[in-house]
C-alpha cells in the first residue's frame, strides 16, 4: 500500500482524487482482515457524538425563545380546532363566547362580559346589540342600580346553547385527549403561574412609563 491512507465508513484505501466516496481491493481486504475494528470504533465515536449532541437538544427547549416557540405553535394547533369546533354552531366567535359566559356565569354587566370573553368595549356592545336582537339575550336593571343594566340568557338563548356547548366541549376533549389527568393539572398550573407572570410584568411596565 503507497500513498496517503484514509479511515471512513465507506473503507480504507489509497485517497482518489476528485472522489469523497471510495473503496479499493486492499480496503477490502483491510476489512476482514482485521479493519473493522477501525470501523466499529469509528461508528462508536459516532454514537456517542448523536447522544451528546441529543442531550444538548434536550436542554435547548429550558430557554425562554424556545418555550415561547412551542407555546404560540400549540396554541395556534389548538385554537385552529376550537374555531373550527365553533363555525360548525354557525355563530361568530364572540356571540359564542358571550351565550357561552353568561351559560356558565350567569348575569353579567357589559363590562364584566366583555372581560371574560376578551373584547374590546364596542365589540362587546355591538355582540349583545346582535344577540338581542336575535331574541338570545336581554339587558335588565339591576335592583341595587336601575341604571346599572346585566345581560342575562333568554329561554331561547339558553337552549341554543347548551347543546351547542356541549358539542363543543366534546370537541375540545378530543384535542386534548393526548394528555392524561395528571398532565392537565399540571399544564393548567403552569399556563396560569406563566399568564400571571406576564400580566404582572406589564402591569409594573405600565406603571413605569407612566411616570
Amino acid at each position: 500500500m503507497s500513498g496517503p491512507y484514509v479511515v471512513s465508513v465507506i473503507g480504507i484505501g489509497p485517497r482518489q482524487s476528485g472522489s469523497k466516496h471510495w473503496i479499493s481491493r486492499t480496503a477490502c481486504s483491510a476489512l476482514f482482515l482485521g479493519g473493522f475494528a477501525c470501523i466499529l470504533t469509528l461508528m462508536t465515536s459516532i454514537s456517542i457524538s448523536r447522544d451528546m449532541a441529543n442531550s444538548t437538544e434536550d436542554r435547548q427547549p429550558s430557554s425562554g425563545v424556545h418555550l415561547w416557540l412551542l407555546l404560540w405553535k400549540a396554541s395556534k394547533a389548538v385554537e385552529s380546532q376550537a374555531r373550527q369546533s365553533v363555525r360548525a354552531t354557525e355563530l361568530c366567535l364572540s356571540d359564542f363566547g358571550v351565550l357561552e359566559a353568561l351559560l356558565h356565569k350567569g348575569p353579567l354587566p357589559i363590562g364584566a362580559l366583555g372581560k371574560k370573553v376578551l373584547l374590546s368595549s364596542g365589540s362587546m356592545t355591538a355582540a349583545v346589540d346582535r344577540l338581542e336582537r336575535s331574541g338570545l339575550v336581554e339587558r335588565a336593571a339591576t335592583a341595587a342600580d336601575r341604571r346599572s343594566r346585566v345581560v342575562h340568557l333568554t329561554e331561547k338563548g339558553s337552549k341554543l346553547i347548551r347543546p351547542l356547548f356541549a358539542e363543543h366541549e366534546r370537541d375540545m376533549e378530543r384535542v386534548f385527549s393526548n394528555l392524561d389527568g395528571p398532565e392537565r393539572i399540571a399544564l393548567a398550573k403552569l399556563l396560569r403561574k406563566l399568564g400571571r407572570g406576564a400580566e404582572a410584568m406589564s402591569a409594573k411596565e405600565s406603571v413605569e412609563e407612566s411616570k
